[in-house]
């Protein structure tokens, strides 16, 4: 089966254009590489990172010896890349999709958070609750330990107090 990139559609091996736009037909086979693996995921980043290591280790004496013409014919398949990437019917618009619902999301934080006020609000969470407020906004005030140590001794002696007051 051939297949055309412009419009998606699949022909018989018989025709080289696209009868619907003319375009070049591209022969389709029926191997469909897969890039699930029932290695564990480190082993998988291993292999990658041994992958990247030995290309690096194969393009150092290319790029040793004449490091702005590697770099001119890198940049050149970069491109020539991005535009085959590009030309895929849908490619663009997803990636514009893509990026508008992300802006989307970060602007809608962004709001919320300022609607919100940004303030504190903490109810009372009894004798054996423990609320903790974050603020970003602020510097910190000291650790965390330090500011539980001193509500814990304000805890001790108001039961103290209460006691004494009692006796």
């Amino acid at each position: 089966m051939n297949r055309c990139f412009a419009c998606g559609e699949q022909f018989e091996n018989k025709y080289r254009f696209c009868p619907v736009d003319g375009h070049s037909l591209i022969v389709v086979s029926d191997y469909r590489l897969t890039l699930i693996d029932e290695q564990a995921l480190t082993a998988r980043l291993v292999t990658e990172f041994r992958f990247a290591i030995g290309q690096i280790r194969h393009a150092w004496p290319s790029f040793k010896a004449a490091p702005i013409a590697f770099t001119r014919v890198r940049l050149h398949h970069w491109w020539r890349t991005v535009k085959r990437t590009l030309a895929r019917p849908y490619a663009l618009p997803g990636a514009l999709t893509a990026a508008a619902v992300l802006m989307g999301l970060v602007l809608s934080v962004a709001l919320f958070d300022r609607k919100s006020g940004g303030g504190e609000q903490v109810e009372d969470a009894g004798e054996n609750g423990l609320i903790v407020a974050i603020n970003l906004a602020e510097p910190a005030k000291g650790s965390i330990r330090d500011q539980l140590a001193a509500k814990r001794a304000a805890r001790s002696s108001d039961t103290k107090g209460s006691a004494s007051a009692k006796a």
